[in-house]
Parts: structure tokens; sequence; C-alpha cells
């Protein structure tokens, strides 16, 4: 699954995606969900409910909230909810390391 995030405003109903976005989505069918821009609690409730649902990555939900990954770890184990580390990422991460240890990251 794809998901991009921008600001907009709503106009007579009608939810406008940005320009730079707008041919790549074109003609699609999409999930839109509305968030308050003002509303925090709002926003860290929706993320991780959408989190819980595996529809979005630990990674994108800490970049919606404006968080480090480590920061949701913990406030998803304050909840009592597991996070999802699967086989494929653990080796992303055996691999970012390698990487690191050789000084290219």
């Amino acid at each position: 699954m794809k998901a991009i995030e921008f600001k907009t405003t709503i106009h007579n109903n009608t939810v406008t995606i940005p320009p730079e976005y707008s041919d790549e989505w074109e003609g699609k069918t999409i999930r839109v969900i509305v968030l308050e821009d003002s509303n925090v609690d709002t926003l860290l409730e929706t993320t991780i409910s959408l989190f819980e649902q595996d529809e979005i990555s630990l990674g994108k939900a800490s970049e919606i909230l404006r968080i480090n990954q480590i920061k949701l770890q913990k406030i998803l184990s304050q909840r009592g909810i597991c996070v999802h580390y699967d086989v494929a990422e653990f080796q992303e991460d055996l691999e970012l390391e390698h990487l690191k240890q050789k000084g290219y990251l």
C-alpha cells in the first residue's frame, strides 16, 4: 500500500490533491482519511488504529505523527500494542547495521 500525506482545505465538499501527486493518483480508487490539523489526540488515535490494523507501517506512523520510531514504540508499548516486525524487516535492519559498520551510513 502506498500512502501520501499533505495538507489541504476542503471547499464545497471536495478534497483537492496537490498537483505534485495528482498525475500519479488520477483515475485510481483511493482511501481518504480526513483529520483536523489542530487535533493532535485524534491524529494519534487514528494513526495507532491504522497501525494496529496493518494499514500503515511503523515508519509511516512515526512520519505522520512527526515523532521518531523509538518514541512511537514506547507509546505502543504503554498501550500493550505489539510492534509488527517480520523477517523481511529484520533482514533489512541487519543489512543497515552491516552498512553502518562499514562506515557507509
